[in-house]
């Protein structure tokens, strides 16, 4: 898949709200070999956690994929009964994930969070990784532990702008990434690369407005009077501008 299929295909399924066929075709599209269930149903909430049996409505499978090392994931739909769930109740969407992963002895797992009556929905990856642990006693205890859903979920839809979306799963889509590794889906979910991206852009912004400043200070003595007096600094000057943009945007 070349660039701009890929955008058109990440722009027709986060653009909107929660639509699972076109859901199902991104993610087929994400891992080409992805065994699709055949005739997936929908399952309700009974033998959910008790935590959350009255916050998910239903659930089902559309597929799966085993990779060469074992690693297994699956890719999930599930219906929230409560709209604001979506935005704000990661500890829902953390225990759902965490029992579909140990009760189906999977590796990680895409999920679709959605409910019916919210335009917006949440596209999120977790990994179930295991740590070892020394106790008290000198013994090796071995704990299980997910990915944090704040930093590798997406918050998409109809209201979201989805460009961190776009640009970081984008790649994933294209000819030569098929069947993306788990580590590669993590890097792509991840908010750490978003903020070191965003980052180095704010920096070569900060140095050319601060430049500019000098320059206008240099080249107007209105401007050199005014700033002097009130005790400008032009560096300060630059991260206000930046920061009101920034808030605004």
């Amino acid at each position: 898949m070349d660039k701009e299929t890929a955008h058109r295909l990440i722009e027709d399924t986060f653009n909107f709200p929660f639509d699972e066929n076109k859901y199902n075709k991104f993610v087929k599209n994400l891992i080409d070999d992805l065994v699709i269930n055949l005739n997936p149903q929908w399952n309700n909430n009974k033998g959910l956690p008790s935590e959350i049996i009255t916050k998910v409505k239903r659930y089902r499978d559309f597929g799966n994929y085993v990779y060469e090392n074992g690693e297994k994931i699956s890719v999930v739909s599930v219906e929230l009964l409560s709209e604001s769930a979506v935005a704000k109740s990661r500890f829902l969407q953390r225990i759902f994930a965490k029992w579909y992963l140990e009760n189906n002895n999977l590796s990680a797992i895409l999920i679709g969070f959605f409910s019916s009556t919210n335009e917006d929905w949440r596209f999120s990856f977790i990994k179930l990784d295991y740590e070892r642990n020394i106790d008290t006693k000198g013994k090796i205890k071995i704990s299980k532990k997910l990915t944090p859903i704040k930093r590798y979920s997406y918050l998409v839809g109809k209201n979201e702008p989805n460009h961190t979306a776009k640009s970081q799963l984008a790649p994933l889509l294209f000819d030569n990434c098929k069947n993306p590794s788990i580590n590669n889906l993590i890097d792509s979910f991840s908010v750490e690369n978003v903020t070191n991206e965003f980052f180095i852009k704010y920096k070569k912004l900060f140095y050319k407005l601060t430049d500019e400043l000098k320059k206008l200070k240099e080249s107007d003595k209105n401007i050199l009077k005014d700033f002097n007096e009130k005790l400008i600094n032009e560096n300060n000057f630059a991260k206000k501008i930046l920061g009101q943009i920034v808030f605004l945007y």
